[in-house]
């Protein structure tokens, strides 16, 4: 457990060193957000299990209702990034969720669409899993992941 809280220590205040250098702002934080814009019911119901597929993760739940879409996909062990490893991290798991409100309070086409992504890790020594501070190379996979929606969501928009 000392280990535990030392090893935060040492990553927090590594993170505050690389927010001053231009790092993700996600980075430090224990779940990755990210707001992907707008988009309409269909291109998030065509869209979101496309790139959720696409990124090894397998949806858990979905829910498609007057007041929104949701999406949760199951926990995925995933390989470790090498920052991790030097934190003393043996294994890490991660799950997407996806949450979309209409913008109005009227039946709209278009929704709000946000991203989600807990991870969590277990360190050396320990069996437990942990809700832990993404690393700066997490942030930059998870980054990815809701650049790709955000930008396939504006495509989609335009062409409509």
């Amino acid at each position: 457990m000392r280990q535990h809280i030392i090893v935060t220590i040492v990553l927090l205040l590594f993170t505050g060193i690389m927010t001053g250098c231009g790092s993700s702002n996600h980075v430090g934080e224990k779940t990755y957000r990210s707001n992907l814009g707008t988009a309409t019911s269909i291109d998030i119901q065509r869209i979101v299990p496309a790139i959720i597929n696409r990124s090894n993760y397998t949806i858990y739940r979905q829910d498609v209702t007057l007041d929104g879409i949701y999406y949760e996909t199951e926990w995925r062990e995933r390989g470790l990034f090498d920052d991790e490893v030097a934190l003393g991290i043996t294994n890490a798991r991660s799950r997407i969720l996806v949450n979309a409100r209409p913008r109005t309070a009227q039946a709209s086409s278009l929704h709000r669409v946000n991203f989600e992504v807990e991870n969590h890790v277990i360190f050396e020594g320990e069996e437990d899993w942990n809700k832990e501070t993404i690393t700066d190379e997490a942030d930059s996979y998870f980054s990815e992941i809701a650049r790709t929606l955000s930008m396939e969501f504006s495509s989609g928009i335009r062409s409509n």
